[in-house]
């Protein structure tokens, strides 16, 4: 590839250097940060009490339902509106056991964390096929019924009367009586944000991001994105649950009430008031509106009055919430989504075992490549039809594509040129007919199981997450292979950390590869010009070890000294043996760059033109190249 001089290698090591140990600090400030509010909040019951303190506790356990609720929809982008019924279940399965099974609060917490996880997956596994205003109508639906479930369950659950009974976390009249529920709310809070924090900083930070912004192409690298949602999901009921548990126990009576829409929208507008998809936004947002929300009475009129019309205005002004208005000290309105962030040198880490340094993901990079079989193809197709209606766009198309080549794919517009890219790449089954990549059998397979059979792919608009930086939107091409597992990145953050470093060096090691300079790394992937997000794009799929890359476009919107880096970069490529097949309608790109172009018109392959810069021009294709050429410059 076209790395960097060993000046300007040296330079990019140097500003790692200097920004990990700038992120070293920043990261001991903001524990330090955490230690003193945390111990503050500690404190606070002794030197306040009665129904202040019980507020107080009220709005730490809604904190940390906020937080639970932040991974869903700020972080992955999932619409959901039942936490709330989360820890109902959660509240009431706790509540029954403790009331007629004698158990302790902490017996029923398994239990009660456990209900909650798998009422969520009920509810929310219709977002496996839907998404956006479906899934946020349907989880609704469960807020609405929630109080019917309870009527119906009423011998076990109390009904309408409520549950009464339920015991206090200490006994009246004890001596911690004061200070222990005030203490559990403080961990819930603490423990919900500790989880939210230690998923979003690992790879799966990334992977949510990606989920929400690009999911196609998060499929394109091979990540599965029904598990992905899965994940957000549990993840997400976790502090629901954990907050319903100690809502039980701190109110000792649970009614179906208080489950309903007013805690729906504390919760979901504490999400999108401040900061949605960061850490501090719900603390900030849920903790402001439950205390506006005990200020006016929970069960006053105008509490969900108020707090539907601020949700409302909130989603329609102002959809990145009111961090806009953040500003710095230069007078500059802090940028929404932006989370300020630091590179990794670009250097090997030693080895635990005292082994030679080693990035093994460039390894296994380079081991993907030696594993194709030399006698199969890249890709191939054999016979590929597709029909819309009665409109057949594609019509048995039948091509094969050696590693280390770059093909063009030309047609006029509606010859099925991003058809048969969407087929190759999973995200179009063919009605008949076999795509085969590396040999294997590719056929209707799923767009993340065709990516871990080695095809990339690109789209015409850019899908990059733009508050993610440009090292990591590669990273995420290392997802499939490099992510700890949730309960490892939550439970065990110093262990999943390793996978990290090892994915950020190597991230950084492509984009060097394709160009970027060390300045660009750390910045965010929303402010760069068209032409470095299409090559920030292949990065990424440089990233996925891919064998085929498939461009739909990758020139359209380009100037001409970004088309010519672009050209560069595939040339490149092929050198480590990828096969490259574009779509585009540049014909001096495509002259500058392809090996060999493939015509394609009504959905049937009208010529195949092999090694077009060492030989004239065939007639047919000279006069299709004429074609597009005026069809630009009219454009233009």
């Amino acid at each position: 590839m076209s790395g960097q001089t060993p000046d300007a290698s040296t330079s990019l090591q140097r500003l790692g250097g200097i920004r990990a140990a700038a992120q070293g600090r920043q990261t001991t400030v903001n524990w330090t940060v955490a230690l003193v509010v945390v111990a503050i909040a500690a404190a606070i019951p002794f030197l306040i009490s009665g129904y202040i303190l019980f507020q107080l506790e009220l709005v730490l356990i809604y904190v940390g339902a906020a937080s639970g609720l932040n991974i869903a929809v700020g972080y992955a982008g999932e619409f959901l509106l039942c936490q709330v019924t989360v820890m109902g279940v959660a509240g009431y399965v706790a509540g029954i056991l403790n009331l007629q099974s004698g158990w302790s609060p902490l017996e029923t917490l398994p239990a009660a964390i456990l209900a909650g996880v798998i009422w969520q997956l009920l509810i929310s596994l219709a977002g496996l096929r839907i998404r956006g205003l479906y899934l946020g109508v349907l989880s609704f639906f469960a807020v609405l019924v929630f109080p019917d479930l309870v009527l119906l369950t009423s011998s076990i659950s109390g009904g309408t009367s409520g549950l009464i009974g339920i015991a206090p976390f200490a006994a009246a009249g004890a001596s911690d009586f004061n200070w222990l529920p005030f203490e559990i709310a403080v961990a819930v809070a603490v423990v919900s944000t500790v989880i939210a924090r230690n998923l979003v900083v690992s790879g799966w930070g990334i992977r949510l991001r990606y989920l929400r912004d690009a999911p196609n192409a998060l499929a394109s690298t091979g990540v599965n994105v029904a598990s992905t949602k899965i994940v957000s999901y549990v993840v997400a009921a976790i502090p629901g649950a954990l907050a319903g548990w100690a809502l039980a126990y701190f109110s000792q009576s649970l009614t179906s009430s208080v489950f309903g829409v007013s805690l729906t929208l504390v919760l979901f507008a504490g999400v999108q008031l401040v900061a949605p998809g960061t850490i501090v936004g719900p603390i900030l947002g849920a903790g402001l509106l439950e205390g506006y929300s005990q200020l006016v009475g929970p069960f006053s009129q105008y509490n969900t009055l108020g707090l539907g019309i601020l949700l409302t205005v909130v989603l329609i002004l102002f959809p990145g919430g009111l961090r806009r208005f953040i500003v710095r000290g230069d007078g500059a309105a802090v940028p929404p989504r932006r989370r300020p962030h630091v590179e990794t040198p670009l250097v090997e880490d030693e080895s635990p075992t005292g082994a030679p340094p080693v990035n093994a993901l460039l390894e296994l990079r380079r081991a993907h490549k030696e594993r194709r079989t030399a006698e199969a193809p890249a890709l191939e197709l054999r016979d590929i039809v597709k029909t819309f209606g009665g409109n057949r766009a594609v019509d048995g198309v039948s091509l094969s594509i050696e590693g280390g080549r770059i093909v063009a794919l030309m047609g006029d517009n509606g010859s099925g040129k991003t058809t048969l890219i969407n087929m190759i790449s999973g995200f179009l089954k063919p009605d008949s007919g076999t795509v085969l990549i590396n040999g294997y059998d590719a056929t209707g397979l799923a767009a993340s199981r065709v990516a871990r059979l080695g095809c990339a792919r690109t789209f015409q608009v850019p899908q990059v997450v733009g508050e993610l930086t440009v090292r990591e939107n590669i990273e995420a091409g290392f997802l499939q292979r490099s992510c700890a597992d949730p309960a490892q990145a939550i439970l065990l953050p110093f262990r999943a950390r390793r996978a990290d470093r090892a994915r950020r060096q190597a991230a950084l090691h492509i984009a060097e590869e394709v160009g970027f300079t060390a300045s660009q790394m750390g910045q965010a992937a929303d402010t760069l010009p068209l032409g470095l997000r299409r090559r920030l794009e292949v990065a990424r799929a440089i990233a996925h070890s891919a064998d085929v890359i498939c461009l739909d476009e990758p020139g359209a919107g380009l100037n001409a000294d970004e088309l010519q880096s672009l050209s560069e970069t595939l040339k490149a490529l092929k050198q480590t043996g990828e096969a490259v097949l574009l779509v585009e309608h540049n014909a001096d790109f495509v002259l500058n760059t392809c090996d060999d172009i493939i015509l394609l018109r009504h959905g049937v392959i009208e010529g195949v033109f092999t090694d077009i810069r060492e030989h004239d021009l065939h007639p047919d294709l000279q006069r299709h190249l004429r074609r597009s050429a005026v069809a630009a410059a009219v454009t233009r």
